[in-house]
């Protein structure tokens, strides 16, 4: 996934003269990926922001704590707390 979104960055974004441009992402089941993965999509996701896209990035509350964990951050017990 990582290959092309930057082959998009790279041949695709800078032709794209719209001034409102918007990407939806979803990661795809973080659980599955590395953290070096992790955070490369997010330095991707950057890039999107740097070449004017607005980005939405979709997570429910598991795949934004596993997120958060590839970034430092623990996040305690999410594995078993109830979801609303």
């Amino acid at each position: 996934m990582n290959h092309i979104w930057e082959e998009f960055l790279e041949k695709v974004a800078p032709n794209i003269t719209v001034s409102a441009k918007t990407v939806f992402s979803d990661l795809a089941n973080p659980e599955k990926r590395t953290k070096k993965d992790i955070l490369k999509c997010l330095s991707l996701t950057k890039d999107f922001m740097k070449a004017g896209f607005h980005v939405i990035l979709s997570l429910n509350l598991k795949e934004a704590c596993e997120i958060s964990e590839a970034m430092g951050v623990t996040i305690t017990d999410y594995r078993t707390a109830d979801t609303y």
